[in-house]
């Protein structure tokens, strides 16, 4: 496609199958097989968590529709699991923290898990600086600096793993510099910080002349994903689509509002607020991007955060292509709301090549790949040009997928941590 820096991963999904289930059953996700996925060995571990007044709504409009629609999984609890307790509903279970632990975290799950050990210790409030070498130039190290102190510290590693985020790993890789990597570990064919995306997300709105919605958490609980591959075209690509879940009041005022009937500020507001809040639904779409290689991570020559090291700097362009795949999504979103008797739709007003950045979802810029000169890592998850250093976060994704990628992060970080035990088990 021109200009799209596409590449086929090194890995397939049967190679990652036992490590989403791993993920799976290790957190706890909750929700329902997804008709359109692929195959599965063993079902979630949890059932869905309870419908909403909004699922009512629209499992009924998208099944005249023809499609499949089914409950969106979830790392939240539907039912008590090791030791947590069921999700109690919150309205603000999803985008905000969890008085209750039922949200799947790793804060929850793994890492107390890990530090019951003894093997696992936690330096809270540190910031990785550098990757130091030895006299050989292998990696041997990591400098950090503790919040509030003045000097930096070093720790010794023999394997040094790097799960920073699409934004923060390659600028530790980049900032890494010795005799030995004068670009930064990794860097030699300038592939560090290369080909940043992010899924493309948007959001359209249904008013209704009824309450639709309650203020029942944890709010996503519809799914429809019968739109990838399978169309010529635009859209061909397609997306996954869901009802969104947090509604705080100014974001809904400030999201919901028709611009052009609907003052932002007053009476006007007030009422608008007072009569929609709860006869509205959101629909979220996530949809496929095409990553480009001038889409890139790096660091800043100039700028300097307050410990000295060079901040990321993101150059960062849509492909041309995205917005035909997220006006496809916004346009079957507007149809289900339509369906489902909404009488004021809103979708966006998609731009071909928008000057919209990064946002969540980062992924792609220490790409995984067979060819050193196209990507950052091998299939395992290591640097291809160090012996010890691995990548285990969203930077290592080959290309978007058309769905919140968080699963498949959890998945590639327990792959490459056997691949580190393979290779590396003292």
């Amino acid at each position: 496609m021109p200009g799209a820096n596409l590449e086929d991963w090194p890995l397939t999904y049967e190679d990652l199958e036992p490590f989403y289930e791993k993920a799976e059953y290790e957190l706890g996700v909750s929700g329902d097989e997804n008709p359109h996925g692929p195959p599965r060995k063993k079902p979630l571990p949890l059932p869905p968590v309870p419908e909403n007044t909004e699922a009512a709504v629209l499992f009924p409009a998208a099944r005249r529709l023809g499609w499949n629609p089914f409950h969106t999984p979830l790392a939240i609890l539907s039912q008590p699991y090791r030791g947590r307790a069921a999700c109690t509903r919150c309205a603000f279970r999803n985008g905000f923290g969890c008085e209750t632990d039922a949200k799947s975290s790793t804060l929850v799950t793994v890492i107390p898990e890990a530090i019951k050990t003894g093997h696992c210790r936690v330096v809270p409030q540190a910031f990785a600086c550098e990757i130091t070498v030895n006299a050989r130039g292998t990696p041997d190290g990591v400098v950090y600096q503790r919040a509030g102190a003045k000097k930096k510290s070093r720790i010794r590693a023999r394997v040094i793993v790097v799960c920073a985020s699409a934004t923060e790993t390659p600028r530790l890789l980049l900032n890494s510099k010795s005799k030995f990597f004068p670009t930064g570990i990794g860097n030699e064919r300038d592939q560090v910080g290369r080909n940043i995306e992010n899924d493309g997300g948007l959001f359209a709105y249904g008013l209704f002349d009824r309450v639709v919605t309650d203020q029942m958490g944890p709010g996503v609980c519809f799914a429809v994903d019968d739109f990838q591959f399978r169309r010529e075209g635009a859209g061909r690509l397609g997306g996954i689509l869901s009802n969104y879940h947090t509604r705080p009041p100014l974001g809904f005022v400030h999201r919901v509002r028709v611009p052009d009937q609907v003052k932002p500020y007053g009476k006007e507001l007030k009422d608008f607020y007072r009569t929609y809040f709860l006869r509205s639904i959101w629909l979220y779409a996530t949809c496929h991007t095409l990553p480009r290689d001038a889409n890139r991570v790096d660091t800043d020559p100039e700028v300097r955060d307050g410990r000295g090291v060079p901040v990321s700097r993101i150059t960062y362009r849509q492909h041309a292509r995205n917005a035909e795949e997220e006006q496809f999504m916004a346009d079957r979103c507007a149809e289900l709301l339509k369906e489902a008797g909404a009488k004021t739709i809103s979708k966006p007003r998609v731009v071909r090549e928008s000057q919209a950045g990064i946002s969540t979802h980062q992924q792609g810029s220490c790409r995984m790949g067979n060819d050193p000169a196209s990507s950052v890592t091998d299939r395992t998850g290591r640097v291809h040009s160090v012996p010890n250093v691995y990548i285990a976060d969203g930077s290592l994704l080959v290309n978007p997928g058309g769905a919140n990628p968080s699963l498949t992060i959890q998945a590639l970080a327990y792959w490459v941590s056997a691949m580190i035990l393979r290779s590396h088990a003292a």
